[in-house]
């Protein structure tokens, strides 16, 4: 035999057992030199090899034993190399190593057969065994790699794997295979380890995945594993649903149910695509009960609140518990791909939530309320509910949908909201995070659906921090206005843009008057120039002011004349304010900060120390319902602040009162602060308000449906007032008897008619 004669070359590099890399390089370099003497006409075609030295080291490899020192893997290795070169040889070498093989592995997985032991048990063993055998073939293909490289045989490991897969595939073990993959299926399920056997710290569930994948190689049918699972969450989804399942049931159920759904999704991507596991829970459990699944979302929600929302002790384990629920079951829902259920489910809770808190929370804390709800919500939103984009948009459907009702006057609670916030200098102003403040206070305003009303109301009680100088901060007041403008776009905030502008003219206006010789009063005196047009209407009463007062305001009307003398001034005494010093006898001397028209009361009081009201009403000039308010706050209010005294006492001012300086006031300030009346909107300026926006909205409808006229020239009554809808939704919601009296009125100016003969078809009038 060759190996025979090319034994002197080999023989030094290979020793028992062992080849080191320099050594087998040597002995082929040898062996490669000896045959070359074979390379002429006289080189057989074909020699005998040591076939059952090949074999035996293929069987010791595969069964686990060890090799001899002259027969071991290095050696074998540096033979094929050497038989590689040799014509027609590599195939049969080949031919022969698939029968070793075969042989070896029979012998190696037989005894196991043999064994009676527990099906889940013995499965276990199989997967170890499995493991170590394709490592052990691994090995063996190696050990061949010269050959099979020369045979060009590029499908040896695929066959070796085939022969394994054969050699498992046989009918004394598809029984206990199909008992040992549902034993471990089931404890996999329980939670428990498979069996007592040493599964290399691996839990159940991981070792199925690599039992499932074997079972997939060698074809065993896992039909009986899909059945027990339909029947088992049959079971259960009976025992769950019977009778009537309450909401904390169900709910402790979510994670279960989501556990199940993740494990079975696990175990499809190894039973390959026929299996249907991993739709058995979502057609079984989940989506023929979703209705009853989503009625836990509320009581869901309510459990969550307490893990977000405040600030201090650490949440108890039941609200951590709660929230795992939570995010269990919109994983549940979104794997069974039925989240518009609980879209639904969302919003109805949130709009249940809403309507609760507007019946049981007094105006004075309702906005606080509701901002501290939505950031809960929202924050329960971020962490449990995946951020999806959709359940958000529930949330402010749900806020939508309660605040439906009183949208009105929750517009007022926020502009007056909003208005304290900045007047206190903290919130919105807060230097640590004026943008989530912001935030919280923009979600209500998108929510809702009177913005024109907000609009005005805010207004208002924006004009009057300006007048009143009582704003905490002037980029803040800026700040909001950006952010209203980037949210309703710019001609939502032209006014109050102008307002400030008025208000930096005035300033200017202010230094001007003083380096022209106003500042030669006899008191300070500052004048406040405002555009007409885009500032609130005040309620203006006729007012008498002493003569030096007067003679003030003449002096800067003359002053304004020269700077523009084609513009009159106004005066409006509604939002002015005075620092009055007076001397109250035995109380000492005060610095009463009142607006104009307490002040005109106060210096009535400097020709004669008691007064009646006719006296008052005669000497100011003042409407009879202004009076009674003006001389309310002066008399009536809480004791530290009655500057004046009302004969007889009493709680309200009628006109056969008369009025006295009080001497015995109790306030130990210097300066007393009388003018709050002006920081509040009156009855009437409400009503005012009220028909400010009814006007400008049927403005707004007649230039809206004109836009369309002119547009379309012919169209259809349905198509112009849907049309119209959809321009202005988006600051008011629509009646439509408002629009049938806006195309009435565009009617009568001419602007429209409706066709001859089909009056439900408007034609533009140029």
């Amino acid at each position: 035999m060759l190996i025979d004669v090319l034994a002197p070359y080999v023989k030094g590099g290979v020793t028992a057992g062992r080849t080191s890399n320099a050594s087998m390089s040597d002995a082929t370099n040898r062996v490669v030199h000896a045959l070359e003497a074979f390379e002429g006409p006289d080189r057989p075609d074909a020699f005998m090899y040591n076939e059952a030295s090949v074999a035996e080291v293929v069987h010791a490899v595969i069964c686990g034993k060890p090799t001899l020192p002259d027969r071991s893997v290095p050696s074998v290795y540096a033979e094929m190399r050497v038989l590689a070169g040799v014509r027609g040889l590599p195939e049969r070498v080949l031919s022969d190593a698939h029968k070793h093989v075969q042989e070896a592995l029979v012998v190696a997985i037989d005894p196991l057969h043999a064994e009676a032991q527990d099906p889940g048990e013995w499965l276990c063993r199989m997967v170890k065994l499995w493991n170590e055998l394709m490592q052990r073939l691994c090995m063996v293909q190696d050990m061949l790699r010269p050959v099979v490289v020369c045979a060009d045989e590029t499908d040896f490991d695929a066959a070796c794997m085939n022969m394994l897969t054969r050699t498992c595939r046989t009918t004394q073990s598809i029984t206990v295979w199909e008992q040992g993959l549902y034993q471990v299926a089931e404890a996999a399920r329980l939670g428990v380890s498979a069996s007592q056997v040493d599964l290399r710290s691996l839990s159940a569930p991981k070792y199925l995945e690599r039992a499932l994948e074997i079972v997939r190689r060698v074809g065993t049918k896992v039909e009986p594993v899909i059945d027990e699972a339909h029947s088992f969450y049959r079971s259960y989804a009976l025992q769950l649903y019977s009778g009537r399942a309450n909401p904390p049931e169900i709910a402790h159920s979510m994670p279960v149910i989501h556990n199940w759904i993740m494990r079975e999704q696990a175990w499809a991507s190894w039973l390959g695509p026929d299996a249907s596991v991993v739709d058995v829970v979502q057609d079984v459990i989940v989506r023929p009960h979703q209705d009853i699944l989503s009625s836990a979302w509320p009581y869901l929600m309510e459990t969550s609140e307490g893990t977000v929302g405040h600030a201090g002790p650490i949440p108890n384990s039941d609200s951590v518990s709660a929230a795992a629920e939570l995010r269990a079951c919109y994983a549940v829902f979104d794997a069974a791909c039925i989240l518009p259920r609980l879209y639904e489910a969302m919003r109805e809770y949130i709009q249940a939530r809403v309507c609760a808190l507007l019946q049981k929370t007094s105006d004075d804390v309702l906005i606080e309320h509701l901002i501290t709800g939505q950031r809960t919500w929202h924050r329960l939103w971020w962490s449990c509910l995946q951020a999806n984009t959709s359940m958000r948009h529930a949330i402010q459907d749900g806020f939508e949908a309660g605040l439906r009702g009183q949208s009105a006057h929750i517009a007022e609670l926020l502009a007056n909201y909003i208005d304290a916030e900045l007047q206190k200098g903290r919130g919105l102003v807060d230097s640590s995070m004026p943008e989530a403040c912001m935030d919280d206070v923009l979600f209500l305003f998108r929510c809702l659906h009177h913005k024109d009303l907000f609009e005005e109301y805010y207004q208002r009680a924006f004009a009057r921090r300006l007048l009143l100088r009582c704003s905490a901060s002037d980029d803040a007041e800026r700040a909001v206005i950006l952010r209203l403008k980037h949210e309703c776009g710019p001609d939502y905030t032209r006014k109050l843009e102008t307002m400030l502008k008025d208000m930096h003219l005035s300033d200017n206006l202010r230094s001007a008057f003083a380096e022209a010789g106003g500042a030669s009063t006899p008191f300070e005196f500052e004048v406040d120039v405002l555009t007409q047009a885009h500032w609130p209407p005040f309620h203006d009463a006729p007012l008498i002011l002493s003569s030096s007062m007067q003679s003030a305001l003449l002096r800067y009307e003359t002053f304004y004349h020269t700077c523009h003398s084609g513009r009159s001034l106004h005066w409006c005494h509604a939002l002015g304010s005075l620092l009055v010093r007076a001397d109250l006898g035995e109380a000492g001397v005060k610095d009463l900060v009142v607006s104009t028209l307490q002040a005109a009361v106060l210096l009535v009081f400097n020709v004669r120390d008691v007064q009646t009201f006719s006296e008052l009403e005669q000497a100011t000039h003042m409407p009879l319902h202004e009076l009674q308010r003006t001389l309310q706050s002066l008399a009536c209010g809480p004791a530290r602040t009655r500057i004046l005294r009302k004969i007889p006492p009493g709680g309200e001012v009628r006109e056969s009162d008369s009025f006295m300086v009080n001497e015995q006031l109790s306030n130990a300030r210097r300066r007393i602060k009388l003018n709050q009346l002006q920081q509040r909107d009156s009855p009437e300026e409400r009503r005012t308000s009220t028909e400010h926006v009814l006007m400008d909205r049927d403005v707004l409808l007649q230039a809206s449906a004109m836009r369309v006229l002119k547009a379309h020239k012919l169209i259809s009554h349905a198509d112009l007032t849907t049309a119209v809808i959809e321009q202005v939704k988006s600051r008011f919601p629509v009646e439509t008897a408002e629009l049938k009296r806006a195309f009435e009125r565009l009617i009568e100016k001419d602007c429209m008619e409706r066709v001859d003969g089909d009056r439900q078809v408007y034609r533009y009038v140029a």
